[in-house]
């Protein structure tokens, strides 16, 4: 269930070099005044706002909506934002009268995570096996919404280009993006 209605408008905060991956968090570091203003009318409401993949001339199509869990407020005016990424959305602009963009939104769920999914579930923490050696194993028996931040930190911050991070967005499960995942890393090498 989303936690915003199909449709809704939320500020919008376009970032180049980004996809945000829903159960992931984001640090963000708010320096523009249009921003600074975004975060303080996002901080007086329900701490939820938008951010979508800046391309070159436009946004990428599916987006993430975040929530403030919580931030720091810096003399000079500037924001550390603690953030949550809570869900995928498709996003389409409208018009604004304020400093900063908004943006219609339409929750884009996935269709299952990776408990149901075992071949992927497994592949995956044999990915994580060979690829972080160094790191305590997981067992067989994670609980697959334990691996879910964990996917999503690997696709966000993985060295792929944003069109790969974009598709990995767009996956309709969450077995179908680590078995993406895996694959387009595996074969960059």
């Amino acid at each position: 269930m989303s936690l915003i209605r199909d449709g809704e408008i939320l500020p919008l905060f376009p970032l180049a070099g980004l996809v945000a991956f829903p159960s992931a968090e984001l640090p963000l570091h708010i320096f523009e005044e249009r921003y600074r203003r975004m975060t303080e009318d996002v901080l007086d409401r329900r701490g939820l706002f938008l951010l979508a993949t800046a391309l070159d001339e436009s946004l990428a199509p599916l987006a993430a909506l975040l929530r403030i869990r919580d931030y720091q407020h810096l003399d000079d005016g500037r924001y550390l934002l603690d953030c949550e990424v809570l869900e995928r959305v498709a996003v389409e602009e409208v018009p604004s009268a304020n400093l900063y963009r908004l943006a219609r939104a339409h929750p884009r769920p996935r269709q299952h995570g990776l408990e149901a999914d075992d071949q992927a579930k497994a592949d995956f923490i044999a990915f994580v096996a060979r690829r972080f050696p160094e790191a305590p194993p997981l067992p067989r028996e994670t609980p697959a919404a334990s691996l879910s931040p964990l996917l999503a930190l690997l696709c966000q911050r993985s060295p792929l280009p944003i069109s790969d991070r974009l598709s990995l967005l767009a996956c309709e499960s969450e077995g179908e993006m680590a078995r993406m995942l895996i694959d387009k890393i595996e074969n960059a090498e």
